[in-house]
């Protein structure tokens, strides 16, 4: 495995972009879980829609069941709220 000059295996970056494109595509498809999945128990989430910051994977999955299958995506970044 290549080493960077930090001495860490240079490929990691590499992962942490292909779980947050892996977690992106799932998102665009109305399904938060892949986020959920990689984050750790003391995220803290800042969500511009929302009055205050989220705390923890436990409140942030409460948050993301409540809009799961309510949030979509295109082929770019750009999501939209689908109306029951």
């Amino acid at each position: 495995m290549p080493i960077s000059t930090s001495g860490k295996p240079a490929e990691a970056p590499h992962k942490v972009i292909e779980l947050e494109c892996a977690a992106l595509d799932r998102s665009k498809k109305g399904d938060p879980g892949g986020f959920l999945e990689i984050c750790a128990p003391d995220v803290v989430y800042f969500d511009p829609g929302v009055e205050r910051r989220i705390d923890g994977l436990v409140a942030l999955t409460e948050y993301y069941e409540g809009i799961r299958g309510k949030v979509f995506g295109s082929q770019s970044t750009t999501f939209y709220f689908q109306n029951s």
